[in-house]
């Protein structure tokens, strides 16, 4: 999980952790960044320990900087699911599916 501390969308990141919880995913790994431009770092970080899912929790900043790192540097393949937090990010969910051209929220290419 890649977080920006500041951005709130419900009740925030602690609700967030409590829901995890509650749905059995109590080993989340956290990396959270108070600045967009930390993003990068953490990315790298959270991909390194080797994750099933790289969950994003942000707004346009965070999820671009995210995207942009896992695209651009040779990295492993992980799945990335994003939570939109940010002003205008919260329309709603999205999930990337790995080895794909569809557009976001458009069914997988299988």
């Amino acid at each position: 999980m890649v977080a920006h501390a500041k951005k709130k969308l419900g009740g925030g990141l602690p609700e967030l952790r409590t829901e995890l919880r509650r749905r059995g995913h109590a080993e989340v790994v956290w990396r959270e960044v108070m600045k967009s431009k930390k993003v990068p770092d953490a990315v790298r970080a959270a991909v390194a320990a080797d994750p099933d899912l790289l969950l994003l929790w942000g707004g346009d900043g965070t999820v671009q900087r995210a995207l942009d790192t896992v695209a651009r540097k040779a990295m492993p393949d992980v799945p990335i699911a994003v939570l939109p937090a940010g002003a205008s990010t919260s329309g709603c969910p999205v999930a990337c599916p790995t080895n794909s051209t569809a557009a976001p929220g458009a069914p997988p290419d299988n």
